[in-house]
């Protein structure tokens, strides 16, 4: 098993929910869904050099907002990286 300190986890939605995406995180540093892939994969090999488990968790936006809210969480980074953390692999 995997040390906690080990594993870091990637948020991947589907393309279609790119424009909901931009609207959730207020003014994105990306501009297409393609672009948000390309920056997660090299997150995640330069997380991988350094001998991390990196695992990609696909959730809608909806589901995203969906489980916020059953968390009494607010729309916040920190608040969706939580949600990312808690999600089972994918």
């Amino acid at each position: 098993m995997t040390a906690p300190h080990m594993l870091m986890k990637l948020w991947e939605f589907p393309p279609e929910d790119f424009p909901a995406w931009c609207d959730l995180v207020g003014s994105p540093e990306v501009h297409t869904h393609a672009d948000y892939l390309t920056l997660i994969a090299a997150v995640q090999a330069d997380q991988e050099r350094q001998g991390r488990t990196v695992l990609r968790v696909r959730l809608t936006v909806q589901e995203m907002l969906l489980r916020l809210a059953e968390s009494g969480l607010t729309n916040t980074a920190d608040n969706r990286a939580l949600i990312v953390a808690r999600t089972g692999t994918p």
